[in-house]
């Protein structure tokens, strides 16, 4: 119902996320034309000084993606519309300074991030929120989420959506 719902997790190493990472999770919003935040790690401001990145989706229905290096943020606007009733897989990436963002596999944005590492944020990380920032928390429904830090765990091109789980088996589905 897009009210307290969402999932929270304290601060971790496994959230540094550096120079390379991969966020996945499929949406479906109940509601269109209203701001909603899908994830995020970040005071309640949110400040680039406290946040590492956070995913939104805009009054505008189009996804943003924000990615801080400690004193800026760099912001990726999408131009795919996530409206309600449709699910759509959304992927944000850093991977040789370039931030990218993905809407069913397909590039949506990009924008350079020439600062090095993403910033290293303390605050909690949470899914369905903007990390601390919980006023307009996702109202829908999500799923298959995914974070991977490191070497070869972000994309560099346009991918074809999974069209089963992550983890099927033993199996995981997805990986570049």
């Amino acid at each position: 119902d897009g009210t307290g719902d969402w999932i929270t997790t304290g601060d971790s190493t496994d959230f540094t996320l550096g120079t390379e990472f991969r966020f996945d999770a499929r949406v479906r919003p109940a509601t269109s034309g209203t701001l909603m935040y899908v994830a995020g790690q970040g005071n309640s401001t949110p400040t680039a000084s406290s946040s590492s990145i956070i995913i939104s989706r805009a009054t505008s229905n189009f996804i943003v993606f924000e990615i801080s290096n400690s004193s800026a943020f760099v912001t990726l606007t999408g131009t795919s519309a996530v409206t309600a009733g449709a699910w759509k897989t959304i992927t944000a990436t850093l991977v040789s300074s370039v931030a990218t963002l993905y809407v069913d596999g397909v590039v949506d944005a990009t924008a350079a991030f020439t600062s090095g590492t993403v910033n290293n944020s303390v605050e909690d990380f949470r899914i369905g929120a903007g990390g601390e920032r919980t006023t307009d928390p996702w109202n829908g429904w999500i799923d298959e989420v995914r974070l991977q830090v490191g070497a070869g765990t972000a994309l560099t091109a346009a991918f074809t959506v999974p069209t089963v789980p992550f983890f099927q088996g033993g199996t995981c589905f997805g990986l570049t």
